[in-house]
């Protein structure tokens, strides 16, 4: 009777160190609470100390060649920093400077509307007159430290960046991250905001700080 008696107390103390573990490391606890609905990502502002890749497409590509610098692939990092170098960074001003047009003030503007910018100035000055223009930013990143398994500094290049895409290029938090006190650190206007985030809530995915 002794022995059952411990066997049952231990089984007790097993099950409730699962519970309470499975509550510290499950994301989204709360998720069927939440209606379904699409997060709207805002499209970030451009920045003082951004580099951007920009290109120009025709029809005739050889018109554009003129206003395009080469063209790398973006999944090498070494292409990357190249590009990084021969990119177009917007300086102390808000401007970059732009073959044949100068000049050309992008800061406080969002890559859409930088994009129909240089495509207006280009068919009002009549260089082109039908052009495609993309505008990429190169230098994106973000720093992720502490309980994960792999810390360090990742670049990304889509708009829709999240926290939980962030967390899993990080490969994941360990198992002794504590996933309902995540410091999320941003830099605005020059003032350094720091937020608690708990992943186990699903209140955040509506919030602004869902988005990286």
């Amino acid at each position: 009777m002794r022995f059952d008696k411990f066997l049952y107390y231990l089984l007790i103390v097993f099950f409730t160190l699962s519970c309470s573990s499975k509550k510290n490391i499950l994301y989204l606890q709360d998720i069927e609470s939440i209606s379904s609905s699409v997060y709207d990502y805002k499209d970030a502002k451009l920045k003082i100390d951004d580099i951007l890749k920009i290109q120009v497409y025709t029809a005739n590509p050889e018109l554009s060649l003129i206003f395009n610098k080469i063209d790398n692939d973006l999944t090498s990092n070494s292409n990357l920093e190249s590009m990084k170098i021969n990119g177009y960074l917007i300086d102390n001003d808000g401007n970059i400077s732009f073959p044949v047009l100068g000049k050309i003030k992008l800061v406080g503007l969002t890559r859409s509307q930088s994009e129909i910018l240089i495509r207006n100035l280009l068919i009002e000055k009549k260089y082109l007159t039908n052009p495609t223009v993309e505008v990429r930013v190169l230098n994106y990143h973000f720093t992720i430290l502490g309980e994960v398994n792999g810390p360090g500094t990742y670049n990304f290049f889509e708009n829709n960046m999240n926290i939980l895409k962030a967390i899993s290029m990080a490969g994941d938090l360990t198992i002794n991250g504590k996933r309902d006190n995540l410091k999320l650190i941003r830099s605005t206007n020059g003032k350094t905001l720091v937020h608690n985030i708990d992943l186990t809530s699903a209140r955040y995915l509506s919030s602004e700080y869902f988005q990286i």
